[in-house]
């Protein structure tokens, strides 16, 4: 396979990369002539149950929304106050050439995880005065460990965010009004301070980013030039920038802005971003995202072409550590865990294919599964404890989809279970919450319904425990919404309610729920 070009030299913080000064020497890597399915986001199918749950998406910058007076875009049906909470699917997670997945076997019984949070009624919030005043304009809540960030903006696009402790309850600063966008998407929190994402604007085609300070909200520094389309992902001391339909990559120094390095293909490509087990024991979205991934030092991805050229990448410097020249023929969900990387095959075989990623170019792949129902979708891959879960839907009839477990070493199927309309899956410990539009079913490390069709959207604490809410989490407005606290083992702990909150703004983790309200921003306590 031909190397990839590389630029060698850096650019200027807030300069956008130049792909004209990409090595011209590079070629596209050949393979056989094998029917490959077009390329697809590999998160793509989970954007479907995000919006209609509110969880978080792939970070995707987005356009201008006609007829709406937010600048936030992607309202479900019928709540034109609503935006998705189209987030960034940024942290990066464990070294993609891991040990594999470590053998076992699912548990007889459910084994409930010891990591019980003690939960209590949620009282009285602690309140916080917007730099801007809320109106109908962008607005935004994340947390990231101990620490929540808001954001508020008026009508002509000027910012202000706000950083607090959500252990103490203190505000530990307030408010930078310097920044303006023609309109704002997104407040992303990482490990370096908040991050904050304009739209594309009326009569625009670019859009930007701009890193705060995490001590005190002053700029660090800001990026132009991102398109639409692109899409960013955060590793320790990186940002990762997707560009040009996968044919451009480039990383930037998140303390600095400044170019690292770029690579082209001359043809579009899907991103993979693995994840590890740790991934799968903190907050998640109601996608079953990790809302803090785990950062691993050199950053990994997995590139694959629409050719079926498969690329493992280090995320700073983008240099090749394996590679192959073709997979499976790919259909949409690939997903990437603890060193292997799992692709359902399209076409009319209905297989799903385990590649070991440290040995990718050497090691044959294993056939995990093959459907025995004639077209069947394979879909919604997501590791589950030691095992891979994914929903299979014969003839695509989605009142008959099915929640499958494998094991990963190729010895089978575990179980599989009847979920009607399942739209994601959520791993908690040993154990999966299968996800509907209103309902979550959650399924024990044995394959048996623990608990069925119970009413709300359900969402990830840690490893033993979830936060239930009364209804969705997609509206904009200001609403109330019940919250119930779910240890696996144990019955449900009603907390109270969140009263007039914005819930497509709310972030939580294992204690606490930071929230946009209606006049403020809020932050509740569930649990000390």
């Amino acid at each position: 396979m031909a190397a990839q070009g590389h630029d060698e030299t850096r650019q200027e913080p807030g300069s956008p990369p130049d792909p004209t000064r990409i090595d011209p020497s590079f070629s596209e890597p050949t393979v056989a002539d094998v029917q490959y399915a077009r390329p697809v986001d590999p998160w793509a199918e989970a954007e479907a149950a995000a919006v209609a749950a509110g969880g978080h998406l792939p970070y995707q910058v987005s356009g201008p929304s006609a007829g709406t007076p937010a600048p936030g875009v992607g309202d479900p049906a019928g709540k034109t106050g609503g935006r998705s909470r189209r987030a960034y699917r940024i942290g990066l997670w464990s070294t993609a050439g891991a040990a594999a997945v470590a053998l076992g076997v699912t548990a007889a019984v459910v084994l409930w995880p010891s990591s019980s949070i003690d939960f209590h009624r949620l009282g009285e919030p602690s309140v916080f005065t917007p730099g801007i005043a809320l109106t109908s304009a962008f607005s935004d809540a994340t947390v990231i460990g101990d620490r929540a960030y808001y954001v508020s903006a008026a009508a002509n696009g000027v910012a202000a965010v706000t950083a607090v402790d959500t252990a103490s309850g203190e505000e530990l600063w307030h408010g930078n009004t310097t920044l303006s966008a023609a309109r704002w998407d997104r407040l992303v929190a990482t490990e370096a301070g908040p991050l904050l994402v304009a739209g594309i604007g009326s009569g625009s085609t670019e859009t930007r980013m701009e890193l705060l300070d995490e001590s005190g909200g002053a700029s660090v520094w800001h990026r132009d030039g991102l398109a639409a389309a692109d899409s960013i992902h955060l590793g320790t001391g990186v940002v990762f920038v997707v560009a040009d339909g996968g044919k451009l990559l480039y990383s930037l120094d998140s303390g600095t802005g400044g170019t690292v390095q770029v690579t082209r293909n001359t043809i579009g490509s899907t991103i993979v971003v693995p994840t590890t087990p740790a991934d799968l024991t903190g907050p998640a979205d109601a996608t079953g995202t990790a809302i803090n991934p785990a950062l691993a030092d050199d950053n990994p991805f997995v590139q694959v072409t629409s050719r079926g050229a498969v690329m493992v990448r280090d995320m700073r410097e983008l240099g090749t550590t394996a590679e192959r020249d073709e997979i499976a023929a790919t259909g949409s969900g690939m997903v990437a865990h603890d060193g292997r990387l799992f692709v359902p095959e399209s076409g009319s075989s209905r297989r799903i294919w385990s590649y070991d990623l440290a040995k990718i170019n050497t090691a044959e792949p294993v056939a995990l599964y093959t459907s025995q129902q004639s077209g069947a979708d394979l879909g919604k891959l997501t590791p589950c404890g030691e095992l891979l879960c994914f929903v299979e839907t014969p003839g695509y009839d989605r009142k008959k989809a099915e929640v499958v477990a494998l094991d990963v070493t190729g010895l089978g199927e575990k179980w599989r279970l009847p979920v009607p309309d399942v739209t994601s899956l959520v791993p908690v410990g040993d154990a999966v919450a299968a996800v509907t539009t209103t309902t979550t079913t959650l399924i024990g490390a044995d394959g048996k319904a623990v608990w069925s069709d119970q009413p709300g959207v359900t969402v990830r604490l840690n490893d033993g425990n979830l936060l239930r809410f009364s209804d969705d989490l997609t509206t904009g407005y200001a609403e109330d919404r019940s919250v119930a606290g779910v240890p696996l083992g144990g019955e449900p702990v009603e907390l109270g309610q969140a009263l007039g909150v914005r819930p497509d703004t709310c972030s939580w983790n294992t204690y606490a729920l930071a929230c946009v309200g209606k006049e403020n921003f809020v932050l509740y306590r569930f649990s000390e």
